[in-house]
């Protein structure tokens, strides 16, 4: 597709020291002169009779170059004046070549069609095209250029969607158009992709040393654990160490979660402190917490005191009375009774049938020898322990809803406020927002 720059209003040259080096051998120009001549072949050089120098990558009007050289394919360097230039046209070297043949060679149907296979292999569909619509306005029987105009028509098509998708900055990934953002997007994804399968396998060895007979080994492994420092690790690291019953891989991952400056790690250190079945652990994890991620890990708390499981609201508040933030105290106050749904076990009520003789059932061994005639004396059955081969009562679990007082938030709300209300919600309402209003003065325990 030409691109065409007008000298009267605006000529952006793009630095013609790049786009217009000879280095670039796959380009080619046009001067478009103002009698209605062209000069075909590579700009070598523009400037001015003052100076000469870098060309500015835009250049206005008055600021226009007084000559232009251009190299033609022929090989010569032609020197243009400014004033004689009408229009600059710039397109791909072969596009150039083609317009040479095309308007030298003989018109005959072995010609075009020589040039047509020519523009094939050069990709120039659309010029391939052009030659095959000649050869069939020559020759409108030829079959071969039948068949390779639907095929012409087809790459035409296809080039002129590609140009369009690129004018719009799409890009081809995997046979579909998508932006260079989103290119930048999937590059980086299976960048970090990489980088944890690398992780992977390291953690992974670094645990089997763990483990290890010689201490020497051992050693090195939490040497190696210890020097972590990259958010790439942490789904090795929860697999390795989070997710193994020894208290002393999850400690060491309380350990190592701090030197990862990533909010991921945070989210993970916090998760640990609530949910982890060790108080150690727990302990440990709310202790290496940053610092400077005080308001971060003061929200994940918050957020955390609606939870569905009563224990992790519980675990939330006594952490958030350790972090001492008088702002959380509206969260904390709706926190003191929550409800939360418990799976109950209840029993269900067993149908029973009864079809023909009620009597103990015998082993079919005997029955067939009684009704043989095998036991003419009868038999004697022992039904002495039937009382206790009574199948076990059949139960269901059934949801049930369930408040409950958490006294771990009362806690947190006596030591944020020196109040205690217990657990009215109304009354500490009201004391807060008398707070809030200045009609009581705030807390001495106030950490903001």
């Amino acid at each position: 597709m030409n691109i065409f720059f007008r000298l009267h209003h605006r000529i952006l040259l793009l630095g013609l020291g790049i786009s217009f080096g000879l280095g670039q051998a796959a380009q080619a120009d046009h001067l478009v002169l103002t009698n209605g001549g062209k000069i075909r072949g590579l700009f070598e050089k523009q400037g001015s009779e003052e100076e000469e120098g870098e060309v500015p990558v835009e250049v206005e009007e008055e600021q226009q170059p007084d000559f232009f050289q251009i190299r033609t394919l022929a090989g010569n360097l032609v020197t243009v004046s400014a004033v004689e230039v009408d229009d600059i046209i710039y397109q791909p070297i072969n596009a150039e070549e083609y317009e040479v043949k095309a308007a030298s060679i003989p018109q005959t149907v072995e010609s075009h069609w020589e040039l047509a296979e020519w523009c094939r292999k050069q990709e120039l569909y659309s010029q391939w095209k052009t030659e095959l619509e000649a050869i069939l306005g020559l020759d409108s029987s030829h079959i071969a250029a039948q068949q390779m105009l639907t095929k012409a028509d087809i790459e035409v098509r296809k080039q002129e969607r590609e140009e369009l998708m690129e004018s719009r900055g799409m890009v081809k990934y995997r046979g579909k158009y998508i932006t260079e953002r989103e290119k930048e997007m999937i590059d980086d994804l299976a960048a970090a992709r990489e980088r944890r399968e690398e992780w992977w396998k390291k953690v992974k060895l670094w645990h089997g040393w763990l483990t290890h007979r010689s201490a020497t080994n051992r050693q090195k492994a939490i040497v190696e654990f210890r020097s972590i420092n990259s958010v790439d690790a942490l789904p090795a690291l929860e697999k390795y160490l989070q997710q193994q019953p020894d208290v002393d891989y999850r400690l060491l991952l309380a350990e190592i979660l701090p030197q990862i400056d990533a909010e991921q790690a945070v989210l993970k250190l916090i998760e640990l402190s609530l949910l982890d079945n060790s108080l150690q652990v727990r302990k440990s994890a709310f202790n290496n917490l940053p610092p400077e991620k005080l308001e971060f890990v003061t929200a994940q708390y918050v957020r955390q005191l609606n939870h569905p499981q009563n224990i992790v609201v519980r675990r939330s508040a006594a952490f958030l009375g350790e972090i001492g933030d008088v702002r959380v105290v509206p969260y904390l106050i709706d926190a003191l009774v929550t409800t939360h749904t418990e799976q109950v076990s209840v029993p269900v009520q067993r149908q029973t049938y009864s079809v023909g003789n009620p009597g103990p059932l015998l082993p079919p061994e005997i029955e067939y020898q009684l009704r043989t005639g095998q036991l003419p004396f009868g038999v004697i059955v022992d039904n002495s322990n039937n009382l206790n081969m009574q199948p076990p009562p059949q139960t269901k679990l059934v949801n049930v809803k369930k408040e409950e007082r958490n006294p771990e938030v009362l806690s947190a709300l006596k030591t944020l406020t020196d109040q205690n209300f217990q657990y009215n919600e109304v009354l500490w309402r009201s004391w807060w927002d008398s707070v809030r209003d200045g009609k009581v003065p705030p807390t001495s325990n106030q950490n903001s």
